[in-house]
């Protein structure tokens, strides 16, 4: 089920928080794979995209390894002048990270992140992971701004729904 008032007081939620702090790192993330994280986030770029002018960016860590790093220069100065070079060009900054747990590779772009949005499918996500996923937030000092509740099916009527 679709519910785009959602995403959209959602993807309005992050644009006041940016007009109050700007240059933010919003991560989108859930605990598991296959929660619909990347779902969301194309929905709140395209909300986005709808209620305002600026320049929204989003970074999708990838489900796979990618090869190794390069050889030199440590790869946290590589990623913090990319994000430097991010922040000055954008006015939003997405990142697609669903399934933080089975990750690793998300783990990383935790320091440049400054809020989130926990994703979470109903019947699949389990209490305790969700828990260890918001424990590992904290230990990066990353706020929870808002979660999604997906895979939600309706206990009340259409036409009692629709006047939500």
């Amino acid at each position: 089920m679709d519910s785009p008032n959602f995403i959209n007081r959602l993807a309005e939620e992050i644009l006041i928080d940016h007009a109050r702090k700007k240059n933010q790192v919003y991560l989108i993330t859930s605990a598991l794979d296959g929660e619909g994280v990347t779902y969301v986030c194309d929905k709140l770029v395209a909300a986005m995209h709808n209620l305002s002018p600026g320049k929204v960016h989003l970074i999708r860590v990838p489900k796979h390894e990618l090869g190794q790093p390069e050889f030199g220069v440590p790869a946290e100065m590589h990623r913090a002048e990319f994000f430097n070079e991010l922040k000055s060009s954008f006015d939003v900054i997405l990142i697609d990270a669903s399934g933080l747990l089975n990750r690793g590779r998300a783990v990383p772009f935790l320091a440049e992140c400054s809020v989130c949005v926990l994703v979470t499918r109903a019947g699949k996500t389990r209490r305790g992971q969700i828990k260890e996923t918001t424990d590992m937030l904290k230990r990066y000092n990353i706020p929870i701004i808002g979660a999604v509740l997906n895979g939600v099916e309706r206990v009340i009527p259409q036409s009692l729904y629709n006047r939500l």
